[in-house]
């Protein structure tokens, strides 16, 4: 009999995914999560509903789970289940979350049928409202201490308290392993899932230091701008990292590049996408992803079109072949005989829970919702202290306004080992009294007269500089990446008037000037 995807069905009510910080501070939730997530790691890999197997569905030992069908793909094609580089992007991961959550819940139930006395009911109550948690790395850029600290951690289990390796740091891979090809790979002979490109790194909090945190900015950025620019209310654009002739150099972005780079930066299994689901971090991470993609679902209500080819197609799909909004979401059985596809996984509540925020805008009427949802939007993800504070200095000294700097993807970053194909920068911002800004690139006061490109260029051709590292900071020369090209875009941005308006954002203006003859730099002929 096949498993039926269905999230949490028992009881059969909508329950709320919280933000890991948030979640942990309910003790029996914790204390659940905690013993649930050692329990399921602990499952024989022969089992279906192994941490093995379900994390295996993701990626490698590309063999069929549960009944899907044999490989359907030729060796061209990706041969995970999982859909990147593709349209379906954010809808299939949304059954594969709620397959994770659903076994994960049984677990942590069975767990809290075993305490006794007034504890049970209490134990019991918390699996009951149980929904897997998110880290909102756009709001929060540092990992929570529990994700990243290897130490031991002590919960109040059914037989008092319990000390016990912390589930949230790594799991040990099964020895021997007996499925697919066993996961052999030359480049992760480990026997635990890692957080590191190297050995350089001997703890995640260093890692944590050096790539994730310092791109913070950069981070909660891009995610505004994904939820506020009129660009991306185009599904096509939001959902992959799919280029296409249509997408312009200043917009280049996507759901899925932001939640590549923090694959990226946090490196180790994360960044591969044949392991990167073995990692307990995963699914904290994919939980944002699908929250991101919730709260544009909740702006943008549709219907919206899904019909675009595969980028690098799956264990089903043929690369190019054409994926749709009725293709199936393999291997999650919506019913015997029915997979789940991208109509049919379309709101969240079909999988029986929501978020914080989607909870909140059900309250408001069709009229106030859209003002809340951009008020909202902004609270979180645009540093409104910030731009008051600036916007104050501005008027004092007035400064003229651009954004500067876009990357374009190269195939060979990703296989040489780099962090990421997007730039590292810190995140500043220049205003002026007509309330436009520059952001992710400063221009030191005083170095340039003003911020139009014919003085801005100048200063950025000798100034601005850029590598390509891995994440164990070791550099890649520019040359063995010919595909690289690094262009400025200058463009002017008008902040709103009000909090609960977007700032607009006008064309972009592609200063070749800035990079043309330098390696990695875009020129006339790119």
């Amino acid at each position: 009999m096949n498993i039926i995807t269905a999230g949490i069905t028992d009881p059969k009510t909508i329950g709320t995914r919280l933000e890991i910080q948030k979640f942990a501070q309910d003790k029996e939730l914790w204390d659940l999560y905690l013993q649930g997530l050692k329990s399921l790691q602990s499952v024989p890999q022969t089992e279906r509903l192994s941490w093995f197997q379900i994390a295996g569905i993701h990626g490698r030992p590309y063999i069929e789970y549960d009944g899907a069908g044999k490989r359907k793909s030729s060796s061209k094609s990706f041969g995970g289940y999982c859909t990147h580089s593709s349209i379906l992007f954010p809808p299939w991961h949304r059954p594969f979350l709620a397959l994770f959550e659903q076994t994960l819940a049984s677990h942590m139930m069975e767990i809290a049928n075993k305490y006794e006395g007034a504890a049970k009911a209490k134990y019991v109550s918390a699996a009951q409202r149980f929904r897997i948690p998110y880290w909102d790395w756009a709001a929060n850029g540092v990992l929570p201490d529990i994700i990243s600290s290897p130490k031991d951690v002590t919960v109040n289990s059914p037989k008092g308290p319990k000390t016990f390796k912390n589930p949230l740091f790594s799991y040990t891979f099964p020895d021997p392993l007996v499925f697919g090809d066993g996961l052999k790979d030359s480049n992760f002979e480990t026997s635990s899932t890692f957080r590191q490109a190297t050995s350089t790194f001997t703890d995640l909090n260093e890692v944590k230091a050096t790539n994730v945190g310092r791109v913070h900015g950069t981070i909660r950025q891009r995610t505004h701008t994904l939820l506020s620019s009129p660009f991306f209310r185009s599904y096509e654009f939001f959902s992959n990292d799919q280029i296409t002739k249509n997408v312009s150099k200043s917009t280049i972005d996507s759901l899925e590049a932001i939640h590549g780079s923090i694959h990226g930066y946090i490196g180790g299994h994360m960044d591969d996408l044949d392991y990167a689901a073995f990692d307990p971090v995963f699914w904290l991470h994919h939980a944002n992803v699908d929250r991101i993609f919730a709260l544009w679902q909740a702006r943008n209500p549709g219907p919206y079109t899904i019909d675009f080819p595969a980028g690098r197609g799956n264990f089903i799909t043929e690369k190019r072949h054409n994926e749709t909004a009725t293709t199936p979401l393999a291997p999650f059985w919506k019913a015997p005989g029915e997979f789940w596809t991208a109509q049919t996984a379309t709101d969240t509540r079909t999988f029986n829970y929501t978020y914080p925020e989607l909870e909140k805008w059900s309250t408001f009427t069709p009229e106030e919702k859209e003002s809340r949802i951009i008020k909202d939007i902004n609270i979180m993800y645009q540093d409104n202290a910030q731009l008051d504070a600036a916007v104050a200095a501005s008027k004092a000294r007035p400064k003229r306004t651009a954004r500067v700097v876009s990357v374009r993807p190269s195939e060979e970053t990703a296989e040489l080992g780099a962090v990421s194909a997007s730039l590292i920068a810190d995140n500043q911002l220049l205003l002026a009294e007509d309330r436009s800004y520059l952001d992710w690139v400063s221009v030191q006061e005083g170095r340039v007269p003003d911020l139009t490109p014919e003085h801005v260029a100048p200063f950025l051709r000798k100034e601005l500089h850029w590598r390509v590292q891995r994440a164990d900071g070791s550099v890649i020369e520019l040359s063995e990446i010919p595909s690289l090209k690094i262009s400025a875009v200058h463009f002017l941005v008008t902040l709103p008037d009000a909090i609960d308006k977007f700032p607009e954002r006008g064309e972009g203006e592609e200063v070749l000037s800035v990079t043309t003859g330098r390696l990695g730099g875009a020129g006339e002929e790119d």
